[in-house]
């Protein structure tokens, strides 16, 4: 599983400080039921719990995880007559920026973008997913959705000239070069009994997402 689009919605929580829960949108067929948590693998091979999915959006393949903001300490002066006089508090920062993994100018290395804008890609235009398994490819071009997975609610296609999506890239953005976000990737054609499927990937429009998650909009990348 990868996390594609990060959300958020004004709110007040009881849990976080309003404005800094932030919730990821992945694929639905990656996870079972709302209130399920949601681990991440971190750089050391611990596995630690971030969320929980809030919800889930059938036929689109979508669910939604909450990721509270993180509590830490502060203080809170204010000012009387001769003094100043400051309280312990304690305040919350996101844990999630919205922010996409894509190829880096060095070869073989990565940066991040942010990806805090929704579009569509252009009739000729080559785009990216970022994934976990390949990482990002940038070698996608808009093509007509198969017969077969329309039934199946695929509502974008695209066609790569090099590697497909892998197990485990399900949920990943769908992005331009330049970071606009353009949905999440839900289907690869590679395990798809029809082989001249073999080079597309589906993927859930960004339109799509934004409507079937009503109330949310893109979190900012910082």
């Amino acid at each position: 599983m990868k996390p594609g689009g990060l959300l958020t919605r004004p709110e007040v929580s009881p849990t976080s400080w309003p404005g800094t829960a932030r919730y990821l949108v992945i694929a639905k067929h990656c996870v079972r039921r709302t209130t399920e948590p949601i681990e991440v693998r971190t750089a050391n091979g611990t596995d630690v719990e971030v969320g929980s999915v809030v919800a889930l959006a059938d036929p689109d393949d979508l669910a939604l995880v909450r990721i509270e903001g993180s509590p830490h300490g502060a203080r809170t002066c204010s000012a009387t007559s001769g003094h100043v006089i400051c309280t312990p508090s304690t305040v919350y920062s996101p844990q999630a920026f919205n922010r996409v993994f894509l190829p880096g100018f060095t070869p073989g290395h990565e940066t991040t973008l942010p990806m805090t804008r929704q579009g569509v890609p252009g009739p000729r235009e080559t785009f990216c997913t970022s994934g976990a398994v390949p990482r990002s490819l940038c070698e996608w071009t808009s093509t007509s959705v198969p017969p077969a997975w329309v039934q199946n609610h695929v509502y974008a296609a695209a066609r790569s000239t090099g590697a497909n999506l892998l197990k485990g890239d399900s949920g990943g953005a769908v992005v331009s070069r330049t970071g606009d976000f353009y949905g999440i990737a839900t289907d690869s054609g590679l395990y798809d009994s029809d082989h001249s499927n073999i080079d597309i990937m589906g993927y859930t429009d960004a339109a799509r997402v934004l409507s079937d998650f009503r109330g949310y909009h893109m979190a900012p990348a910082s």
